[in-house]
């Protein structure tokens, strides 16, 4: 169920930049500003794939021992609460502007995956600290 939280999230964050991206595109946008910003615009969609497939290899890691799986838990612990650290920024951010304005869809939705990962990664950490493990048993193919 975690990990549906957390493919969930990061699927939002992607679509909010994604959609940031080619609205600004469309706009004109990236042809204002200097390279840094053209930069950071192209870095932005990526970014999230990116942290996805880093979830992704961490969530492989089996630990062999009681301290191995503290550490490995702390590990989507803090990330998760990076995420939700992001997500309330943006949404204090996002709340002085208005509610929800029309151009502002992009942000709300980045907002909300954050969201929703940062609760994927904490509940994974809690699974974690009652000693369930991520990986599913894989049945041995060797005969």
């Amino acid at each position: 169920m975690t990990k549906r939280w957390i493919v969930v999230g990061f699927a939002l964050i992607f679509m909010g930049e994604l959609f940031q991206f080619i609205h600004e595109v469309q706009g004109g946008l990236l042809g204002q500003g200097d390279v840094r910003v053209i930069v950071e615009q192209l870095l932005q969609p990526v970014g999230g794939l990116f942290a996805a497939t880093g979830w992704w290899f961490l969530s492989q890691l089996h630990a062999s021992d009681d301290a191995q799986r503290r550490l490995i838990a702390s590990g989507f612990l803090f990330v998760g609460l990076d995420l939700a650290s992001s997500a309330a920024v943006g949404f204090m951010y996002l709340w002085d502007i208005s509610f929800f304005h029309h151009s502002q869809w992009e942000t709300w939705l980045q907002m909300v995956g954050a969201a929703v990962a940062a609760g994927g990664f904490i509940a994974t950490w809690i699974m974690m600290r009652q000693g369930t493990s991520l990986i599913v048993a894989r049945h041995d193919t060797h005969v």
